[in-house]
């Protein structure tokens, strides 16, 4: 079964929506050696998560759990399964639906260990994400006042 989408709007408007929901519980767990930095993620059975792009190519290392892969860009939809793993183009962005826990690690290359810098580097987070975020920011200084 192929899932269709009509443009990227339609993911965005899929993003707007999941985003006013309660989110779920996604630990990240940061690893760094000398030029690589690992971002790994551990996403719950039956969520599902949007990706952000990201601007450069990188390995993509799942070692547990298993999920359903939407490429939005080619529209194909992959199982994975661990262990297994891949490269990633630059600017491709990713639809997840987790079938079992998922354990996914992608790897950077980079000498930076600053986080908000390597996020800069590379990741290009959506129009959506960023407004999302910017209100959340919002609410929580005012709450701070």
């Amino acid at each position: 079964m192929k899932i269709q989408y009509t443009s990227m709007n339609y993911i965005e408007k899929v993003e707007s929506r999941l985003l006013q929901e309660e989110q779920v519980d996604c630990p990240v767990v940061h690893h760094f050696s000398p030029g690589v930095y690992c971002r790994e993620i551990t996403m719950p059975k039956d969520s599902v998560i949007i990706g952000h792009k990201h601007t450069t190519k990188h390995l993509n290392i799942i070692s547990k759990g298993s999920c359903i892969l939407v490429d939005l860009d080619t529209e194909e939809k992959t199982y994975i399964e661990a262990p297994c793993t891949f490269e990633s183009e630059a600017g491709v962005r990713k639809v997840l639906y987790i079938v079992e826990e998922c354990v996914w690690t992608t790897v950077h290359v980079t000498e930076e260990t600053d986080l908000e810098k390597i996020e800069e580097q590379v990741i290009d987070k959506s129009e959506v994400w960023l407004e999302h975020n910017k209100n959340k920011e919002i609410s929580i200084w005012h709450g701070q006042q």
